[in-house]
This record gives C-alpha cells, structure tokens and sequence, in this order.
C-alpha cells in the first residue's frame, strides 16, 4: 500500500496512524510506504520532514518526493490517498481522502492476513533531544498580565509553565507537569486550569497548575488539533479529523468529568459548503 501524504496535512496525520496499526496487525504480510509529496515549496527539504517523522514517531518506511515525481506516476487524484498494489505489483484500486477508512478491507481483498512476523522494512529514531530542551513544542497560552504561560512540549509529554523576559529573550520555568502524551494546543481557563488537547489520542485533558493533577475531559474525536475558550467558560474544539466542531459544556470542566463533546458544526465530510449546524461542510 503506498499512502501519498504531505506534512502539515491533518487529514494525512490521521491516515498515517490508520496505517500505523494495519501495518502491525499484517506484519510481512503487507507493506505500507508513505510517499511523501509535499503540497507546499516550504515541505520539499529533507530536514524539514525528517522532524516531523521524529516528532510524531512514525513507524512506517518514508519515501521522501519532493518533485512528485512518485505522484505523478501513480497519478492518484490529491492528498491524501492510498494505492493498492497486488502481489503481482499490479495497481488494484485507489483510495482518496481521509473520510472512508475501508484499508483493512483492502488488505483482506488483496490476499494479506494477520501475521506476527515483522514487515520487510525496518524504521528507526534518532536520538531524543535533552529533556532540558523544549521537543517540537506544539501550544502555548497566556495565564495572565505578567507573562507567565504554559507551553505544550509534545517531544516530552509534558506542559511547562514558566515566565518569559521579554529582554533576554528566556523563559524561567517555574512547574513541569509530566504524563500529558503528546499535548497539542492549549488554552486557558480561570482559576489556574489550561486545556489541552491530544491530538494522536482524540481527546482533550484539564490541567490544574495549583494541584498539578490531569483530569480527562472528553474523548473519541479524530485528531483535535485547535481549542479556544468560550465566554461562557466552556470550550470549543476544532476537530480536524473529522472537519468538525465541538463544544464541551462548562459543567463538565468545573466538575473535572469526562463528558461527550457537543457538536455544534460539520457534517463530517470534507468541503466548503455552509449550512446549520451539522449540515455545513
């Protein structure tokens, strides 16, 4: 299976993981190789891609194309996109977008069956950065008029709440709090208490900087990459994945309970067309 992706593609981040786990549970019975074509002349260095892998811990083998070279000769349609190739390396089907997920129906199609043996082709990691650095720090929010802020530093499955001078150009930590695997955005709340979302887990986590305790507030969303704070305390998330948006209710954030988000707009297909509520694209 080749997937076609390109970085900074959420809807490509979320077809990566899919394939992440096919390519586990088929081991040397199927091959995924995600061909990297990039959609921007910013994403056509190695290096820019390489930290993206590194930072998001891909297990798949990466082919890099920058002149889309690769893309061109399979030609399949837009990004992202997977295309299935038969053990007689001829082209079986092609698949667009992130909507559908029908890759283990594929797999089954073309003959592959679960196996424990390891795929053919082996990825590996470099070193991870000290941990007295920030590791591809993804959010970071305001907590209040003195500069104080908390950043999400997903390399190291940690927020760090410190204090920047704007003169030296430093931030002097001041809390740590550890076990927030791989945060993404943050935004803050009153009363000491940040959200936080994780985007590879679908879910979204409250931090109370005075307890420095995790409470979980809601989960099963795709990839939520975006969260703001509403007037009314509650929360709005921007589900990339899904092209949705959901709410989580006030209520829910003062009782630090994990509650269903609310969808307030998307029908969950990609598009551009307006409409009320879960009718809009």
């Amino acid at each position: 299976m080749l997937l076609f992706w390109s970085a900074g593609c959420d809807a490509s981040w979320l077809l990566l993981r899919r394939y992440e786990d096919l390519q586990r549970r088929f081991g040397a019975n199927l091959q995924v190789i995600a061909v990297h074509c990039p959609r921007v002349e910013a994403a056509q260095p190695v290096q820019p891609v390489m930290d993206q892998i590194a930072r998001m811990h891909l297990s798949l083998p990466v082919l890099h194309d920058p002149e889309l070279e690769t893309f061109g000769r399979y030609s399949p349609g837009g990004w992202p996109a997977a295309v299935f190739i038969d053990h007689r390396q001829k082209v079986k089907g092609v698949v667009l977008g992130s909507n559908s997920d029908i890759s283990e129906d594929v797999a089954n199609y073309l003959g592959a069956v679960p196996s424990q043996e390891p795929p053919l082709f082996k990825v590996g990691f470099r070193s991870p950065r000290p941990i007295s650095e920030f590791a591809w720090p993804s959010g970071v929010a305001l907590l209040d008029g003195s500069g104080t802020v908390a950043v999400a530093d997903q390399g190291h499955n940690r927020v760090v709440v410190g204090v920047v001078d704007s003169r030296s150009g430093t931030l002097s930590s001041t809390a740590v709090i550890d076990g927030v695997h791989r945060p993404g955005r943050l935004a803050a709340l009153n009363d000491g208490l940040v959200a936080v979302t994780q985007p590879d887990d679908g879910a979204v986590c409250l931090i109370d900087l005075d307890l420095r305790s995790v409470h979980p507030l809601a989960r099963g969303m795709l990839r939520p990459v975006g969260i703001a704070a509403d007037r009314d305390g509650s929360l709005v998330v921007a589900d990339a994945g899904a092209d949705q948006l959901f709410r989580i209710d006030s209520a829910a954030i003062a009782d630090r309970r994990l509650s269903a988000p609310q969808l307030i707009a998307g029908s969950g297909f990609t598009g551009q067309n307006d409409g009320k509520g879960g009718r809009a694209t």
